[in-house]
């Protein structure tokens, strides 16, 4: 159970005027961005937008699990 699902594919959205946080995954593969009610998962090696977690309220924090397996993310109504 968490606060959001991924979504089945990363389709090309707009990218937010503002970001409330981000987080680097320990082996530096990846960014992790929040804003409004999404979070995003970039590819750094290739600039790209892989996944995009739809948030119920909105987003105010992320971090990455030490093991780069898990994700959290802090929201507010």
């Amino acid at each position: 159970m968490g606060c959001g699902h991924w979504s089945e594919s990363a389709h090309p959205q707009r990218t937010p005027l503002y970001v409330n946080g981000i987080a680097f995954t320990p082996d530096g593969k990846h960014l992790i961005s929040v804003s409004f009610r999404t979070a995003r998962v970039w590819n750094l090696a290739s600039g790209t937008l892989e996944h995009i977690l739809t948030l119920p309220d909105l987003a105010s924090s992320v971090t990455v699990s030490a093991s780069g397996t898990m994700l959290a993310v802090g929201c507010s109504k």
